[in-house]
């Protein structure tokens, strides 16, 4: 499968998600596939004796297997938390493109498959394009209020003598504002931005950035 298909696979993953893909979440949507998550300790749990499992584990921190109508995800216990989505997201990778199968395979066919499911389990793990794109806009003008603070302490200005730009959740009258996730800007006064994180910036700034001006303030 090309790198599109799969990437359309991860996005169609996310919708039914609803949200940033975890542990959680990435265990019910294997649930609602039919596929049960079994921890595994060491070589001598009962059922990897039984699925002569004993060798597969010892290189593995997960693996699927589907026995019958049995379908188990085996993860390894007690991993770092942070990498059991990776690992499971892995997972779904390799049962969304097929390649669950008792048939044996070619090594290169199965170095083909591990790369398609951490292609797939890259897409389906990384935000958005328009949250990080939010994100690197809003690091981007912290960046330039603050820029200017830190150059006049370099030349030892007081402390007392600057006013630093920062986040701020209460406006000032006379300024523009931005959010991290919005695409307009705002007067202090608009109730879109009341009782949240804000950015100062000038008009120009803002429109120069791709920011619309708010229908409901600026543009009233």
């Amino acid at each position: 499968m090309d790198k599109r298909q799969i990437s359309k696979m991860a996005r169609q993953v996310r919708r039914a998600l609803g949200s940033q893909p975890n542990f959680t979440n990435l265990s019910a949507y294997i649930n609602n596939l039919g596929w049960q998550i079994f921890l595994f300790n060491n070589e001598n749990d009962a059922i990897i004796r039984q699925l002569e499992l004993k060798e597969y584990i010892r290189h593995k921190d997960a693996f699927s297997q589907q026995l019958g109508q049995t379908k188990l995800i085996f993860m390894r216990e007690n991993l770092p938390p942070d990498m059991l989505p990776r690992l499971l997201a892995h997972e779904i990778g390799h049962i969304l493109l097929g390649h669950i199968s008792t048939d044996v395979i070619s090594p290169a066919a199965c170095v083909q498959q591990e790369a398609e499911a951490a292609y797939f389990a890259d897409k389906l793990l990384k935000p958005p394009n328009h949250l990080r794109r939010n994100i690197l806009i809003f690091a981007f003008v912290l960046m330039l209020a603050v820029f200017p603070v830190l150059a006049a302490q370099l030349n030892d200005t007081s402390a007392d003598q600057l006013a630093a730009p920062e986040v701020t959740a209460a406006p000032i009258a006379g300024e523009y504002y931005i959010t991290a996730s919005g695409r307009s800007y705002h007067t202090a006064d608009c109730y879109h931005i009341r009782d949240r994180q804000v950015m100062a910036i000038t008009k120009a700034a803002a429109e120069n950035m791709g920011y619309a001006p708010c229908k409901d303030c600026v543009g009233k």
